[in-house]
């Protein structure tokens, strides 16, 4: 994984958080990373261009950037959950 790249698994959002600290974070590294710490599956990317998931509370834009990646098995139990409410 390039440096200045960090990835992380949320539990309470059942998802990986990959964060870049400059620049645009590519696809290419995104992949790079999920392979990397989770290995080769297949993937939800969401991109919030409202908020920065680095910090809600700031008033400074990051200077990177900052994607959330949730497996297919994890949307899938969000849906069941949904249906079963």
């Amino acid at each position: 994984m390039k440096r200045g790249i960090s990835i992380e698994y949320d539990m309470h959002e059942d998802c990986y958080i990959i964060q870049k600290q400059r620049g645009t974070l590519t696809l290419e590294e995104i992949q790079q990373a999920l392979n990397e710490h989770h290995g080769e599956d297949q993937f939800f990317i969401y991109f919030d261009t409202n908020n920065s998931f680095y910090d809600e509370q700031a008033s400074v834009a990051p200077k990177g950037d900052c994607v959330k990646a949730y497996t297919y098995s994890a949307i899938e139990r969000m849906f069941k959950k949904e249906v079963a409410e």
